[in-house]
């Protein structure tokens, strides 16, 4: 985890925020929204910014759960705007500090059973869109590209997620990994002067800017079946079960540091008792992801990181050059296997 990212976190005990957590669900049992800090809007609602008081953020009546993803009940889905200084947003970025909060959120919650916190926060419930692009957390991140939707992001973060109300308090670890991953983009925060609320009966027709495919599997099932018949990436995803294997096509650089860091936050989400991470590889790392001179230092700096963390390692090789993965598989503490006959 970047320090940035841990240092944020490290402010955020979970019994500051029970009683906060409390007033959340207050809040959406009366159909309203909040401010979380200065700079983020949460509600169950669809809101912006109002163009003429831009200082001010319009709730508007309308759910968003039914409106951006067609699902049949309101108050399902929680939506969640951080407000930043008109700028292109690494969303792949945001993303990565998003789920790195999220699996930190769900172990600190597993050993607060005073608190009554599941600790099981999902991210692949977990959407994001911004200037850049947007999709599910865990997902390609490819989708969001309509450029109407992306100029609608250009001065916010959107994150959408479906959240029981025990977990709320992850809410604020989610604003303080965007905050953090927006500081060290070099992005400023915008902060809100206040909220206010519109009955929009047209709002429904005024969101064709907010339409495109996407792989986020909060969508209802009415669209996720329609998008299915159509062939969209939308149905495709969305109708199957989360963790079923999907046809992966690899293609472009290699930010193994990325991968490594993923992946070790998703064991540590899931908490197994004897994790082990495989990594296959016919290559070394060619895309720079962490904060070092060099993408060799970055994957062995987050191999570190899975031997602090008590997980296994594997490596196996595909390729006659195999001395980075030995060095690699060192700094994680495993081992590895060698296939250079394949």
């Amino acid at each position: 985890m970047v320090d940035s990212l841990a240092g944020s976190l490290k402010d955020l005990p979970l019994t500051r925020l029970a009683q906060v957590a409390e007033v959340i669900g207050q809040v959406f049992a009366a159909g309203e929204g909040m401010r979380l800090g200065q700079s983020a809007v949460l509600s169950t609602k669809v809101h912006a910014f109002a163009s003429r008081r831009p200082e001010f953020v319009q709730i508007f009546n309308a759910d968003a759960g039914k409106v951006l993803y067609n699902r049949s009940n309101s108050g399902e889905i929680c939506h969640l705007d951080i407000f930043h200084q008109c700028a292109q947003v690494d969303h792949r970025f945001v993303a990565y500090y998003v789920y790195q909060a999220i699996g930190k959120y769900n172990s600190l919650a597993d050993r607060q059973i005073e608190l009554a916190c599941a600790g099981i926060v999902n991210p692949d419930f977990v959407d994001i869109q911004t200037a850049v692009g947007g999709g599910r957390i865990t997902g390609s991140l490819h989708g969001g590209q309509k450029l109407s939707l992306r100029r609608v992001h250009e001065n916010h973060v959107h994150i959408a997620l479906r959240l029981t109300a025990i977990d709320y308090m992850c809410l604020f670890y989610i604003v303080a990994a965007v905050e953090a991953a927006l500081a060290d983009q070099g992005v400023e925060l915008r902060c809100n002067e206040g909220i206010f609320y519109v009955d929009s009966p047209e709002f429904q027709a005024e969101l064709s800017s907010y339409s495109d495919q996407t792989d986020s599997l909060l969508v209802g099932r009415q669209l996720a079946t329609e998008n299915c018949q159509t062939g969209s990436q939308t149905g495709n995803l969305a109708s199957q079960e989360v963790g079923s294997r999907q046809t992966i096509i690899p293609t472009g650089a290699t930010p193994l540091a990325m991968g490594l860091q993923h992946s070790l936050a998703y064991l540590t989400a899931q908490m197994p008792q004897n994790p082990l991470l495989v990594l296959i590889t016919d290559g070394i790392p060619s895309f720079r992801y962490g904060e070092m001179i060099s993408s060799l230092q970055d994957a062995l700096t987050a191999a570190a990181e899975i031997r602090q963390a008590n997980c296994g390692f594997l490596g196996i090789g595909l390729d006659e050059n195999n001395d980075f993965l030995k060095e690699l598989a060192a700094a994680a503490g495993g081992s590895t296997y060698l296939f250079t006959d394949l």
